[in-house]
């Protein structure tokens, strides 16, 4: 899923005994990719955000919980539900999640 999220361009598969488990499409962007692997609901709980540091240089950019959103969609106390990239690569890293 992570991947599916960070490469847009890819289409993802996963079969067990000839039957589709799981599948993103190629899409356009982030955004669309972000929405075809965690659904329509939770993205539009969701709010892009970007912040930019020049010394040192660091772009953040991704989408948050609104704060009026449900947070059974939203929840970050699901691993299955919260993703980070660092120079596109996923990156489970259990201090920062929380």
């Amino acid at each position: 899923m992570a991947y599916g999220i960070i490469k847009p361009e890819l289409r993802i598969t996963f079969t067990h005994n000839k039957a589709i488990i799981w599948q993103k499409t190629r899409v356009a962007d982030h955004k669309m990719a972000f929405m075809s692997v965690v659904g329509t609901a939770v993205m539009g709980s969701m709010v892009p955000f970007q912040h930019h540091c020049e010394d040192p240089e660091v772009f953040l950019s991704g989408f948050l919980p609104k704060p009026d959103s449900d947070h059974y969609l939203t929840s970050h106390s699901s691993a299955d539900k919260s993703f980070m990239f660092i120079n596109k690569r996923p990156v489970c890293q259990k201090e920062i999640l929380k």
